[in-house]
Protein backbone atom coordinates (compact mmCIF):
# COMPACT_ATOMS: atom_id res chain seq x y z
CA UNK A 1 0.00 0.00 0.00
CA UNK A 2 1.01 3.62 -0.45
CA UNK A 3 1.14 5.82 2.61
CA UNK A 4 1.79 9.48 3.14
CA UNK A 5 1.33 12.05 5.85
CA UNK A 6 0.10 15.59 5.35
CA UNK A 7 0.81 18.30 7.90
CA UNK A 8 -0.78 21.71 7.49
CA UNK A 9 0.30 24.94 9.10
CA UNK A 10 -2.02 24.18 12.03
CA UNK A 11 0.18 21.17 12.83
CA UNK A 12 -2.58 18.70 11.96
CA UNK A 13 -1.28 15.34 10.74
CA UNK A 14 -2.92 12.70 8.57
CA UNK A 15 -1.87 9.23 7.41
CA UNK A 16 -3.19 7.81 4.16
CA UNK A 17 -2.92 4.76 1.95
CA UNK A 18 -4.30 3.74 -1.38
CA UNK A 19 -7.55 1.76 -1.34
CA UNK A 20 -6.03 -0.88 -3.56
CA UNK A 21 -2.98 -2.82 -2.47
CA UNK A 22 -0.32 -2.78 -5.18
CA UNK A 23 3.13 -4.31 -4.92
CA UNK A 24 5.71 -2.05 -6.56
CA UNK A 25 9.15 -2.87 -5.17
CA UNK A 26 10.88 0.04 -6.92
CA UNK A 27 8.54 2.62 -5.38
CA UNK A 28 8.77 4.08 -1.89
CA UNK A 29 5.78 2.87 0.09
CA UNK A 30 5.28 6.05 2.12
CA UNK A 31 5.26 9.80 1.67
CA UNK A 32 5.06 12.48 4.33
CA UNK A 33 4.20 16.03 3.26
CA UNK A 34 4.52 19.33 5.11
CA UNK A 35 2.79 22.48 3.84
CA UNK A 36 3.14 26.03 5.16
CA UNK A 37 2.65 29.63 4.08
CA UNK A 38 5.85 31.25 5.34
CA UNK A 39 4.38 34.80 5.35
CA UNK A 40 7.47 36.07 3.52
CA UNK A 41 9.75 34.80 6.30
CA UNK A 42 8.09 36.83 9.04
CA UNK A 43 9.07 34.25 11.65
CA UNK A 44 12.10 32.75 9.93
CA UNK A 45 14.34 33.27 12.96
CA UNK A 46 12.28 30.68 14.85
CA UNK A 47 10.93 28.66 11.94
CA UNK A 48 14.29 27.75 10.39
CA UNK A 49 15.65 26.15 13.59
CA UNK A 50 12.35 24.26 13.89
CA UNK A 51 12.70 23.09 10.29
CA UNK A 52 16.11 21.68 11.18
CA UNK A 53 14.46 19.45 13.79
CA UNK A 54 11.77 18.05 11.47
CA UNK A 55 13.54 17.80 8.11
CA UNK A 56 14.18 14.07 8.53
CA UNK A 57 10.53 13.42 9.35
CA UNK A 58 9.13 14.49 5.96
CA UNK A 59 9.65 13.62 2.31
CA UNK A 60 8.08 16.67 0.68
CA UNK A 61 7.88 20.29 1.84
CA UNK A 62 5.46 22.69 0.14
CA UNK A 63 5.92 26.37 0.93
CA UNK A 64 4.07 29.47 -0.22
CA UNK A 65 5.08 33.16 -0.09
CA UNK A 66 8.81 32.48 -0.20
CA UNK A 67 11.03 35.49 -1.06
CA UNK A 68 13.97 34.74 -3.37
CA UNK A 69 16.59 37.51 -3.41
CA UNK A 70 13.67 39.93 -3.51
CA UNK A 71 14.52 43.38 -4.82
CA UNK A 72 11.24 45.05 -3.93
CA UNK A 73 10.70 45.05 -0.16
CA UNK A 74 9.08 48.47 0.17
CA UNK A 75 5.70 47.01 1.20
CA UNK A 76 7.16 45.23 4.20
CA UNK A 77 8.64 46.00 7.57
CA UNK A 78 12.01 44.83 8.85
CA UNK A 79 10.75 41.26 9.36
CA UNK A 80 10.59 40.58 5.60
CA UNK A 81 13.25 37.96 4.81
CA UNK A 82 14.28 38.73 1.23
CA UNK A 83 16.58 35.68 1.08
CA UNK A 84 14.38 33.02 2.65
CA UNK A 85 14.57 30.65 -0.32
CA UNK A 86 18.35 30.38 -0.04
CA UNK A 87 18.08 29.75 3.68
CA UNK A 88 15.57 26.95 3.10
CA UNK A 89 18.00 25.33 0.65
CA UNK A 90 20.74 25.44 3.30
CA UNK A 91 18.50 23.61 5.80
CA UNK A 92 17.04 21.10 3.33
CA UNK A 93 20.28 19.91 1.75
CA UNK A 94 19.01 16.39 1.11
CA UNK A 95 16.11 17.74 -0.95
CA UNK A 96 15.72 18.90 -4.54
CA UNK A 97 14.05 22.33 -4.74
CA UNK A 98 11.53 23.40 -7.38
CA UNK A 99 10.93 27.15 -7.22
CA UNK A 100 8.21 28.96 -9.16
CA UNK A 101 8.17 32.75 -9.11
CA UNK A 102 4.80 34.19 -8.15
CA UNK A 103 5.48 37.92 -8.40
CA UNK A 104 8.49 39.22 -10.34
CA UNK A 105 11.61 39.88 -8.26
CA UNK A 106 9.71 39.33 -5.05
CA UNK A 107 8.40 35.92 -3.94
CA UNK A 108 7.16 32.54 -5.13
CA UNK A 109 6.09 29.02 -4.22
CA UNK A 110 8.56 26.19 -3.71
CA UNK A 111 8.36 22.43 -3.31
CA UNK A 112 11.26 20.46 -1.85
CA UNK A 113 11.38 16.72 -2.60
CA UNK A 114 13.73 14.32 -0.89
CA UNK A 115 16.39 13.68 -3.53
CA UNK A 116 16.34 9.92 -3.03
CA UNK A 117 12.69 9.74 -4.19
CA UNK A 118 11.58 9.39 -7.80
CA UNK A 119 10.26 12.78 -8.81
CA UNK A 120 9.59 14.75 -11.95
CA UNK A 121 8.55 18.30 -12.74
CA UNK A 122 5.07 18.27 -14.30
CA UNK A 123 4.49 21.96 -14.86
CA UNK A 124 3.32 25.20 -13.31
CA UNK A 125 0.45 27.42 -14.25
CA UNK A 126 -0.86 30.89 -13.51
CA UNK A 127 -4.60 30.66 -13.14
CA UNK A 128 -4.64 34.45 -12.92
CA UNK A 129 -1.88 37.04 -12.99
CA UNK A 130 1.53 37.07 -14.64
CA UNK A 131 5.12 36.74 -13.53
CA UNK A 132 5.96 40.35 -14.42
CA UNK A 133 3.16 41.75 -12.28
CA UNK A 134 4.82 44.45 -10.13
CA UNK A 135 4.46 43.72 -6.43
CA UNK A 136 3.14 47.21 -5.75
CA UNK A 137 0.40 46.81 -8.38
CA UNK A 138 -1.97 45.20 -5.90
CA UNK A 139 -4.97 45.52 -8.19
CA UNK A 140 -3.29 42.89 -10.37
CA UNK A 141 -1.39 40.59 -8.04
CA UNK A 142 -4.22 40.32 -5.48
CA UNK A 143 -5.96 38.23 -8.17
CA UNK A 144 -2.88 36.15 -8.97
CA UNK A 145 -3.05 32.43 -8.31
CA UNK A 146 -0.59 29.74 -9.29
CA UNK A 147 0.27 26.10 -8.75
CA UNK A 148 3.42 24.02 -9.11
CA UNK A 149 2.91 20.36 -10.07
CA UNK A 150 5.33 17.50 -9.37
CA UNK A 151 5.06 13.76 -9.71
CA UNK A 152 6.58 12.12 -6.65
CA UNK A 153 6.64 8.34 -6.76
CA UNK A 154 3.05 7.51 -7.84
CA UNK A 155 1.45 10.74 -6.67
CA UNK A 156 0.77 14.02 -8.44
CA UNK A 157 1.33 16.82 -5.91
CA UNK A 158 0.08 20.33 -6.61
CA UNK A 159 1.41 23.09 -4.38
CA UNK A 160 -1.05 25.99 -4.65
CA UNK A 161 -1.11 29.63 -3.67
CA UNK A 162 -4.65 30.87 -4.31
CA UNK A 163 -5.91 34.37 -5.02
CA UNK A 164 -5.64 36.58 -1.95
CA UNK A 165 -8.30 39.24 -2.66
CA UNK A 166 -8.43 40.53 0.94
CA UNK A 167 -11.66 42.53 0.53
CA UNK A 168 -13.58 39.34 -0.24
CA UNK A 169 -12.96 37.83 3.23
CA UNK A 170 -12.12 34.52 1.52
CA UNK A 171 -15.59 34.14 0.02
CA UNK A 172 -16.34 33.23 -3.60
CA UNK A 173 -15.30 35.55 -6.41
CA UNK A 174 -15.43 34.90 -10.18
CA UNK A 175 -11.68 34.37 -10.21
CA UNK A 176 -11.78 31.84 -7.38
CA UNK A 177 -14.57 29.84 -9.00
CA UNK A 178 -12.56 29.61 -12.21
CA UNK A 179 -9.46 28.74 -10.17
CA UNK A 180 -11.20 25.65 -8.76
CA UNK A 181 -12.51 24.56 -12.15
CA UNK A 182 -9.06 24.82 -13.73
CA UNK A 183 -7.53 22.83 -10.87
CA UNK A 184 -10.12 20.09 -11.23
CA UNK A 185 -9.62 19.86 -14.99
CA UNK A 186 -5.82 19.92 -14.84
CA UNK A 187 -5.73 16.86 -12.61
CA UNK A 188 -8.48 14.94 -14.38
CA UNK A 189 -6.06 12.47 -15.97
CA UNK A 190 -4.63 11.46 -12.59
CA UNK A 191 -7.22 12.60 -10.07
CA UNK A 192 -7.35 9.31 -8.15
CA UNK A 193 -3.74 9.78 -6.98
CA UNK A 194 -3.69 13.57 -6.77
CA UNK A 195 -2.82 15.65 -3.72
CA UNK A 196 -3.88 19.30 -3.77
CA UNK A 197 -2.25 21.20 -0.93
CA UNK A 198 -1.37 24.74 0.04
CA UNK A 199 -2.87 28.13 0.79
CA UNK A 200 -6.19 28.27 -1.08
CA UNK A 201 -7.35 31.53 0.56
CA UNK A 202 -10.90 30.19 0.82
CA UNK A 203 -13.56 29.61 3.45
CA UNK A 204 -14.82 26.02 3.69
CA UNK A 205 -18.44 26.92 2.84
CA UNK A 206 -17.66 28.40 -0.58
CA UNK A 207 -18.73 27.06 -3.97
CA UNK A 208 -15.05 27.13 -4.91
CA UNK A 209 -14.34 24.47 -2.29
CA UNK A 210 -17.44 22.44 -3.23
CA UNK A 211 -16.22 22.23 -6.84
CA UNK A 212 -13.11 20.44 -5.61
CA UNK A 213 -15.07 18.28 -3.17
CA UNK A 214 -16.94 16.74 -6.10
CA UNK A 215 -13.70 15.03 -7.15
CA UNK A 216 -11.53 15.02 -4.03
CA UNK A 217 -11.74 14.28 -0.35
CA UNK A 218 -11.44 17.43 1.75
CA UNK A 219 -9.40 16.44 4.79
CA UNK A 220 -10.18 19.64 6.67
CA UNK A 221 -13.87 18.80 6.46
CA UNK A 222 -13.46 15.08 7.08
CA UNK A 223 -11.47 15.62 10.27
CA UNK A 224 -13.58 18.57 11.41
CA UNK A 225 -10.56 20.83 11.70
CA UNK A 226 -11.74 24.07 13.29
CA UNK A 227 -8.80 26.22 12.14
CA UNK A 228 -5.77 25.98 9.87
CA UNK A 229 -4.13 28.98 11.53
CA UNK A 230 -1.29 28.92 13.98
CA UNK A 231 -1.37 30.95 17.18
CA UNK A 232 0.84 33.53 15.42
CA UNK A 233 -1.90 34.57 13.00
CA UNK A 234 -3.42 37.93 13.93
CA UNK A 235 -6.99 37.59 12.58
CA UNK A 236 -8.81 34.57 13.95
CA UNK A 237 -12.11 35.79 12.46
CA UNK A 238 -10.83 34.05 9.30
CA UNK A 239 -9.74 30.66 10.68
CA UNK A 240 -9.36 28.89 7.32
CA UNK A 241 -7.05 29.31 4.36
CA UNK A 242 -4.99 26.10 4.00
CA UNK A 243 -6.35 22.80 2.67
CA UNK A 244 -5.37 19.31 1.68
CA UNK A 245 -7.45 17.40 -0.89
CA UNK A 246 -6.75 13.82 -1.96
CA UNK A 247 -7.96 11.54 -4.75
CA UNK A 248 -10.31 8.61 -4.33
CA UNK A 249 -7.55 5.97 -4.28
CA UNK A 250 -6.14 7.49 -1.13
CA UNK A 251 -7.77 6.93 2.25
CA UNK A 252 -6.86 7.90 5.76
CA UNK A 253 -5.39 5.34 8.14
CA UNK A 254 -5.16 7.53 11.22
Amino acid sequence: RWYFQVQLSSSISFWFSSKKSVKIPSMKNSLRIFSLNTEYGKYSSTFLPYLETIRNSFDVFCFQEVPNNAKDTTCFEDWYDAHLYGKLIEVLQDFTPYYSEFVAESFGIVTFVRTSLKHKYRGEKYLFGFRDTPFLDKNRWNNATKFLALKVEWFLILNLHGAWQPKSKKQDTPQRLIQSKILRNFTKWKESKTILIGDFNLNPNTKSIKILEKKYKNLIKEYKICSTRTALYDDMTLPYADYAFVGDRIHTND
